[in-house]
C-alpha cells in the first residue's frame, strides 16, 4: 500500500501545476486540467469567454445560445502514459435555460507493485502485482438569463478517483454569474468552483477539493479582430499567503490570453500564465514555461481547436478539441 501512495504522489504532483496552478496541494487535482484546447492556448484566461460549450467547466453562466446544440470532444496528452479526455454537450430548453452535460476523465496507465522481500529467494518467488489509476468527473449544468445582460448558472459534479481497489469520491458544485454586452464586446465573469464534500479519501488524510474563486474579463477590440482576456484565479489562496504585495506575488494570481480572428474560418490564440512559469522554468536561462499557443479552424458546422503548452524540461502538452453543431 505504501508503494501505491508513493506512485500516486509522483504521478499526481504535476497536476498541482496544471490548468490553474496553485502552491496549495489538494485532492482531486485533475479537476484543474484544461478540458478545452482553446483554453489551453489562451493560458487558461478563459473565464470571460463564450461561444464554446466547454466554457461551462470554468463558469456555468458562460453557457449562451451560441454554445447550445454543440457536441465537443477533447483529447490531451500528458506526461508518461497519462491521457486526459473530456466531452460536453449543451441544449437550449425554452422556459428552462441552457442545459449542459460533461465528463472529464484521465487514465494514468498501469503500474507494478512487487511487494517482494529482501532475500534473493523471495525476489525469485515474488509475482509482481499490477494496478491502475484513473479519475472521472460527471457534470450537469444549467444557465439562465436574469436580465438581457446578466446570466447566472450552476454545475453539479460527481467525482471518483481510483488507485487499484481503493476509491475516493466527492460531490461538488460550481456557481457563476456573467455580465455581457454584445454591442460593446465585453464579458465580465465571476465563479466559485468545486465547492462540495468529500465522502471517501485514498489515504488516511481527508482529500480536499480544489475550491477556487475566479474573476475574468474579455474585451473585443473595436477596430481590430482581436479579443483580449484576463483572469484572476486561486483567490482563496490569498488569505493563506504571507503578507506579500510584491508585483510578482500579485501577478501569480492572473493569467492572460488573446484570440486573433482571421475572418470566420480561423483564429490564432496565445496566452501566458506567470505562476506556471515560476514553478516550472529552469533558472538562469530563457525559458518559455507558461506559454500557450494554438489555433482554431471552422468549416461549416465543424470546428477543430489545437492548443499547446510549454512545460519546460518536464515536457510539452498538446490538446485537440473537435466540436460539431447539430443544428
Amino acid at each position: 500500500m505504501q508503494l501505491k501512495y508513493l506512485v500516486l504522489s509522483l504521478i499526481f504532483f504535476p497536476f498541482y501545476l496544471q490548468a490553474q496552478p496553485s502552491l496549495k496541494p489538494t485532492g482531486f487535482s485533475f479537476l484543474r486540467i484544461e478540458p478545452s484546447a482553446r483554453a489551453m492556448a489562451m493560458g487558461s484566461a478563459y473565464a470571460g469567454m463564450n461561444g464554446d460549450v466547454n466554457t461551462f467547466f470554468y463558469n456555468p453562466a458562460s453557457l449562451d445560445p451560441s454554445s447550445a446544440d454543440v457536441v465537443s470532444v477533447s483529447v490531451l496528452n500528458y506526461l508518461a502514459d497519462a491521457r486526459a479526455t473530456s466531452a460536453a454537450y449543451a441544449h437550449y430548453a425554452p422556459k428552462v435555460g441552457i442545459l449542459a452535460l460533461g465528463v472529464r476523465a484521465i487514465g494514468y496507465g498501469d503500474f507494478v507493485e512487487t511487494g517482494c522481500g529482501d532475500s534473493a529467494q523471495e525476489s525469485i518467488d515474488c509475482t509482481p502485482n499490477k494496478f491502475s489509476a484513473a479519475d472521472v468527473a460527471l457534470t450537469a449544468g444549467l444557465a439562465r438569463d436574469y436580465t438581457p445582460h446578466i446570466r447566472y448558472g450552476v454545475n453539479v459534479h460527481g467525482i471518483v478517483s481510483r488507485v487499484s481497489e481503493y476509491r475516493a469520491s466527492a460531490v461538488a458544485a460550481d456557481f457563476g454569474v456573467v455580465y455581457h454586452h454584445d454591442e460593446r464586446g465585453v464579458i465580465v465573469s465571476a465563479s466559485a468552483l468545486n465547492v462540495g464534500k468529500t465522502f471517501n479519501s485514498l489515504g488516511e488524510t481527508k482529500d480536499v477539493l480544489p475550491t477556487d474563486i475566479r474573476v475574468g474579463i474579455s474585451q473585443k477590440l473595436r477596430y481590430m479582430p482581436f479579443t483580449v482576456s484576463v483572469m484572476a484565479y486561486n483567490l482563496l489562496d490569498i488569505k493563506n499567503e504571507e503578507a506579500d504585495f510584491s508585483a510578482r506575488r500579485v501577478l501569480n494570481h492572473f493569467s492572460f490570453g488573446g484570440e486573433f480572428r482571421l475572418g470566420t474560418a480561423m483564429s490564432i490564440r496565445l496566452g501566458y500564465n506567470p505562476l506556471r512559469n515560476e514553478m516550472l522554468r529552469v533558472r538562469n536561462r530563457l525559458d518559455m514555461a507558461g506559454l500557450g499557443v494554438g489555433f482554431g479552424l471552422k468549416i461549416s458546422q465543424f470546428r477543430l481547436d489545437y492548443g499547446y503548452n510549454n512545460w519546460s524540461s518536464a515536457g510539452k502538452l498538446h490538446q485537440l478539441t473537435a466540436q460539431y453543431r447539430l443544428k
